[in-house]
């Protein structure tokens, strides 16, 4: 491949908003593409075809999930943010996301049974009256927001509810998980890291305070489930691993729900005829909602450590280097998906996309993000005649960021 596709190329706003043509040329052309980016000083590449990415995401010894500070800000969030938090707040720990083996095990077995589906059942009816209460707020045939009017506040309040949240503190889910994002993305300037390293030590002590009385005063809550956690040998947990457990949980519920909530909207509304399909047969739902998943991404990558020297994509890459797997361009891949970038409610390998991750970071949450996801599009279809964009659709753009699909706005009009 050319040399132009380095860092400059990859962070581009312009690619970072819309990166399939980039993703495209990668796997036709370099499928392990190295970049240069200024401040890290090891080898970076870009993992981008389906084969590839598995290999990576189903070999954790090889490519373990900590990653160094210098090019993914989680855990240990680097030589200048890292005591800022620590004067402020507590250090975030690797849990059930980032831990690796065996460490990862012991969370995933804390963890997993707060989601499973059984679980998730008995939050149907709690689920199914917070879409009804949002979707009778919304104008009918004017122009509103869909990230602000639903996309967003649903997850805050199925999260809030799950973790026994008050109604007037369920804006601390946003504000958090925000944070989060903009303090670990590689692409957010140091200027705006630094405020969200602040904003981020206030949600943890709120969350500390609230862990401490739910360890007093348990309850049926999935943070009382975190609070009084506790390890192998009965120990509870240290206040950074519960409080790390705790965010992780608010970001399971809501960050990736809330960008696969509003690229959902966007299809239906931006295809006609996928809306017209929908209306008339139901049972095509659970099809459309993996499509949109699939060609959506709402998380686009994650960075792995390769931990010695290995052969990847017919390259031999050396112990210490950094690869990014693609989950947006291996759901894209066209060897695994034919009219890979088309929503298509006959294919037949719709479940093999990544959209929820591979192997044992698989997540933990998909089972309430389908079942958000299935509640919802079956209420607009029930609820509204139509759903259309209220601009032209060259318009609506994803946000420029390195590892989500969002967008800062998405303007709708629904009759």
């Amino acid at each position: 491949m050319s040399s132009d596709v380095g860092a400059a190329a990859v962070f581009n706003p312009q690619t970072l908003s819309s990166p399939y043509a980039l993703w495209a040329r990668l796997r036709a052309e370099s499928p392990l593409q190295r970049i240069d980016i200024p401040g890290i000083q090891r080898p970076v590449y870009l993992v981008s075809r389906r084969a590839d990415v598995q290999q990576v995401a189903g070999d954790p010894q090889t490519f373990a999930s900590v990653v160094p500070s210098e090019v993914w800000r989680w855990g240990d969030l680097g030589p200048v943010l890292q005591p800022h938090l620590l004067a402020q707040g507590w250090p975030i720990v690797h849990t059930i996301a980032s831990a690796d083996p065996p460490l990862h095990a012991r969370y995933r077995k804390l963890v997993g049974p707060m989601f499973l589906p059984s679980k998730v059942k008995l939050l149907v009816e709690k689920l199914q009256a917070s879409i009804d209460e949002l979707l009778q707020q919304l104008p009918r045939g004017e122009r509103f927001d869909f990230m602000d009017k639903f996309a967003i506040p649903l997850p805050i309040m199925m999260i809030g509810d799950m973790l026994g949240l008050p109604r007037e503190d369920r804006e601390l889910v946003r504000r958090y998980t925000d944070t989060f994002v903009r303090m670990v993305d590689p692409s957010t300037p140091h200027d705006e890291a630094l405020k969200a390293v602040t904003l981020f030590a206030e949600g943890q002590h709120y969350m500390a305070r609230r862990i401490e009385r739910l360890v007093r005063e348990p309850d049926d809550s999935v943070l009382s489930d975190v609070a009084n956690a506790r390890d192998d040998a009965g120990r509870l947990l240290s206040i950074e691993e519960r409080l790390s457990l705790g965010y992780m949980l608010m970001a399971a519920g809501n960050e990736t729900t809330r960008n696969a909530l509003s690229l959902s909207a966007y299809y239906l509304a931006t295809q006609p005829e996928l809306w017209r399909t929908l209306k008339n047969d139901r049972d095509k739902v659970g099809q459309f909602i993996d499509e949109a998943l699939r060609v959506g991404t709402p998380a686009v990558l994650n960075p792995r450590f390769v931990t010695r020297d290995t052969e990847l994509a017919g390259q031999l890459i050396p112990g210490g280097a950094i690869v990014f797997v693609l989950w947006g361009s291996a759901n894209r891949d066209e060897s695994t998906f034919a009219d890979a970038d088309q929503i298509r409610l006959d294919r037949a390998n719709t479940r093999s996309h990544m959209a929820f991750g591979f192997g044992i970071h698989s997540c933990v949450g998909a089972p309430l993000a389908r079942q958000e996801l299935n509640l919802s599009v079956h209420s607009w279809l029930n609820q509204f005649e139509s759903m259309s964009l209220a601009v032209p659709r060259e318009t609506v753009q994803h946000a420029p960021l390195f590892a989500f699909r969002t967008f800062p706005e998405l303007p709708l009009i629904v009759r």
